[in-house]
């Protein structure tokens, strides 16, 4: 399964809907160092992992990036090939990831 998904993440992404989702999540993160609300760090670790595995298709924040924010922004889309995208999301992934399972045990 995991094959699967790796190789159905998509070769091209928006890069306006990339930076908005890294927005959230750069917002989350202060949330969470601000309030101490580590329960926000599973939800941002599993969509970390979706977007890594698949792209957007089951992450909840890309989705609503991609299907509502950006529409309403009225920029015009930027595509750009995923190679250093997803790289950078694998290797980001592993903070959150590791930060969420310690705060859980």
């Amino acid at each position: 399964m995991l094959t699967t998904l790796r190789t159905s993440f998509p070769e091209t992404v928006n890069e306006v809907a990339a930076r908005v989702v890294a927005g959230v999540v750069a917002v989350t993160s202060i949330v969470i160092l601000l309030t101490g609300a580590q329960w926000l760090l599973v939800p941002l670790a599993y969509g970390f992992v979706a977007r890594v595995l698949a792209g957007p298709r089951f992450s909840p924040l890309a989705l609503l990036a991609t299907r509502v924010v950006v529409p309403r922004l009225g920029v015009e889309p930027r595509i750009v090939s995923c190679g250093t995208n997803t790289w950078r999301s694998t290797c980001t992934s592993t903070a959150p990831g590791t930060v969420a399972m310690g705060s859980l045990i």
